[in-house]
């Protein structure tokens, strides 16, 4: 028989005014579990965490501990309350944080499943400020908060015990901030699923750039792609992080089991899974082209990661559902065929899919028979 609980606040006057309402007390953690699992900026997650806290007992009761297992960290101040919770308290300190009983501190450290930070540049930025992409900014306390979180929580010996996942989302920003201020140093040992992504706002997406990058001398050296005027900011930041120079290998994460990447390039996927070598699953995106997969990587998703929109001009069936079945299994065959038919040469974008498909099986090793 399912529970019952009451979500009418406390107070006799509004209780005369609003009829008290029955609901199962599973049903509300099912709806407040998938509302905090929405995808949200960090403006609205905070929004969401004060109503629900206060919306009244029961639900702040139910909530809190939702929120515990689900940890977002979506400011710098909310890292420096997260880890107040956490530590241990002296006999005559409250123990009895959010309506959680007996040792607050405890449960807190024990419901810790996932850590999610947001990273989002736009925050920084006033509303009619024209949008850009933060590369690094020294005092921006949103990526700080990465570093003291983490440093903190090697300190507290002990601390989330059942941290198992532990996630970065920068919005708007570039690649370089993770290897260039090894952000993920020190990375708690319990944790076995990274989750790495880059998004950029529709502003940013659309954005060209207005001036020539590429110099009369740079083409005759015979540099590649280089983007000039009419590209995109987006591909021409990934190109520049692909041509500079990295310290890649500054620090090591050889506990981490799942490593996902999304959004980044082919030399940041390259750089992480040299510093995560006990990686036995990697999950990247369209973006990336590894020549070559470390032996120790065992499984090979790759996530199709563009809007319905952009899936719904191509086929329905295309180099991305062979690509999985490849990275399933090596020993699958791949024909000339199935190739054709995943990715009907229509126009040139279809044409390079095709051919990247072809060479993604050579590498590892996947037959391909010509009809």
């Amino acid at each position: 028989m399912m529970r019952s609980l009451t979500s009418s606040d406390n107070t006799s006057s509004r209780s005369e005014l609003h009829p008290r309402t029955q609901l199962p007390v599973e049903l509300i953690e099912q709806i407040l579990s998938e509302a905090w699992s929405l995808d949200l900026r960090p403006e609205k997650r905070i929004d969401l965490f004060t109503s629900l806290s206060l919306t009244s007992l029961t639900f702040l009761s139910i909530f809190i501990r939702i929120a515990l297992t689900h940890v977002h960290i979506t400011s710098a101040s909310y890292a420096r309350h997260y880890l107040l919770l956490l530590r241990t308290r002296s006999p005559s300190e409250s123990n009895s944080d959010f309506l959680l009983p007996d040792n607050a501190s405890q449960t807190a450290n024990t419901l810790c499943r996932t850590l999610t930070f947001h990273i989002d540049a736009r925050a920084s930025c006033s509303s009619d400020t024209k949008p850009a992409i933060k590369l690094y900014s020294a005092g921006d306390s949103s990526t700080h908060a990465i570093s003291s979180t983490l440093y903190m929580l090697d300190l507290m010996k002990g601390s989330v015990p059942n941290l198992r996942k532990l996630k970065l989302e920068y919005t708007d920003w570039g690649f370089d901030d993770i290897f260039d201020q090894r952000r993920l140093t020190p990375m708690p040992p319990q944790v076995e699923e990274l989750d790495i992504q880059f998004r950029f706002s529709p502003a940013l997406q659309n954005m060209r750039l207005r001036t020539k990058r590429n110099s009369s001398r740079q083409r005759e050296q015979g540099a590649l792609e280089i983007p000039g005027f009419g590209k995109g900011v987006l591909e021409d930041l990934r190109w520049r992080f692909e041509m500079t120079p990295h310290p890649f290998g500054r620090f090591a994460t050889p506990h981490v089991k799942m490593l996902r990447v999304f959004g980044a390039t082919t030399s940041f996927v390259a750089g992480m899974l040299e510093a995560c070598q006990g990686a036995h699953t990697v999950v990247f995106d369209e973006y990336v082209e590894l020549p070559a997969l470390p032996q120790w990587i065992e499984t090979v998703v790759i996530a199709d990661t563009r809007s319905k929109a952009s899936r719904a001009e191509m086929c329905s069936k295309d180099w991305m559902v062979a690509a999985r079945s490849v990275c399933g299994g090596r020993e699958n065959t791949c024909t000339e065929e199935m190739i054709a038919l995943l990715c009907p040469v229509v126009n040139q974008e279809h044409e390079r899919a095709r051919r990247r498909l072809k060479s993604f099986c050579a590498t590892h090793g996947v037959q391909v028979k010509e009809l």
